[in-house]
């Protein structure tokens, strides 16, 4: 012990606990730890590269499905239109004659469903386009122009293209910001989210008001009855199943209605264009000055036109005594060509007059 200043220091004692503590403390890690830590290094690693791959297949697999569901779509439409006719021929003549006309209507409604069809994403295209540039331009987005544009492009993609066409605006967002957000004091983390929550609002109303109204509309379905097919086609068929449901279950509601017709013996298309053969009555209701002036010019045709010439050839029919087929049979023919056949009439009501 050592005496400082009046104050007692176990120096032993002190030293005695240090070496002990010594002995169990090991300030340099052993190989085996080193390996360890190598180990588990090298298998997170692992289950993030592997996650990331996964991911990864995943959306460029998606991608390309999409693209190619968009291609086989594009293909099969520009297809159909071209040789529309050869196909529609070919179809009726597998049925018999007595049916060609019902199904030249049923074919004829079928591809109407299918056009509107895609004159609705045509439209929805365009909506979607429009609106995501609008609302990009209102919050300061660098090339809010390209960005509509692809948003428009990528719609024709269910649920994925709204996806990928937000992942490089986020990206900009992140990387350059906005002059419009920097002045309202909000980072460029602050503007990424913003920028996710316009593409995230879009999608709703896209999903919820334009998709039920616009493909509802053009092929003639409630707009429940879309939502319930887009997520049918989704399940059972992907992404090029959601596609197609709506035109799909348009075509089954043109020829149920048709079978359904036929099973019950009556008119299968009520309604529908009269052909171009049949007369057609037109009605319109004449007032005023145009119904004066009608009248006045039917009063002076009657007046300013010549009485007919009495015909000189003519004779007053012989008066019949045994009905009147023989005075019938003695009037002239009606051409007044006073041909063989008129000749061949009066010489048979002659003989048949009795004297």
């Amino acid at each position: 012990e050592v005496v400082v200043l009046g104050y007692v220091l176990p120096v032993g004692q002190t030293i005695t606990q240090i070496q002990e503590n010594s002995q169990g403390a090991q300030f340099i890690p052993s190989v085996n730890d080193i390996l360890s830590y190598i180990q588990q290094g090298l298998s997170a690693t692992t289950t993030v590269v592997t996650s990331t791959y996964s991911i990864g297949v995943s959306v460029v697999g998606a991608f390309f499905s999409g693209f190619l569901a968009v291609l086989v779509t594009l293909f099969v439409s520009l297809y159909m239109t071209i040789d529309a006719p050869r196909i529609q021929s070919y179809i009726q003549s597998l049925f018999p004659a007595s049916y060609r006309s019902e199904l030249a209507d049923l074919l004829r409604r079928i591809a109407n469903v299918w056009q509107s069809f895609l004159r609705g994403q045509l439209i929805l295209s365009i909506t979607v386009g429009v609106t995501t540039w609008l609302a990009l331009t209102l919050v300061g987005m660098p090339g809010a122009l390209i960005f509509g544009i692809l948003a428009g492009l990528l719609e024709v993609v269910p649920n994925l293209g709204p996806i990928l066409a937000m992942i490089p605006a986020v990206i900009t967002a992140l990387l350059q910001g906005s002059d419009v957000m920097r002045n309202l004091g909000i980072n460029n983390l602050g503007f990424a989210l913003i920028t996710v929550g316009i593409y995230f609002l879009v999608q709703q109303l896209e999903n919820n008001i334009l998709v039920p109204r616009i493909i509802g509309d053009s092929i003639n379905l409630h707009p429940i009855i879309v939502i319930c097919a887009v997520a049918v086609g989704l399940t059972t068929g992907g992404i090029l199943g959601a596609l197609l449901a709506p035109p799909v279950v348009a075509t089954f509601r043109v020829v149920g209605s048709y079978v359904h017709a036929k099973l019950l013996d009556y008119p299968p298309f009520l309604g529908r264009p009269l052909p171009d053969n049949r007369p057609r009555t037109y009605r319109r209701k004449v007032t005023g000055r145009e119904l004066e002036a009608r009248r006045s010019q039917d009063e002076g045709e009657a007046e300013g036109s010549p009485e007919a010439p009495a015909d000189a050839s003519s004779s007053p029919p012989a008066p019949a005594t045994d009905g009147d087929e023989p005075a019938r049979l003695s009037t002239p023919p009606v051409n007044g060509s006073g041909g063989e056949g008129g000749r061949m009439k009066e010489q048979s009501a002659s003989t048949q007059t009795p004297a």
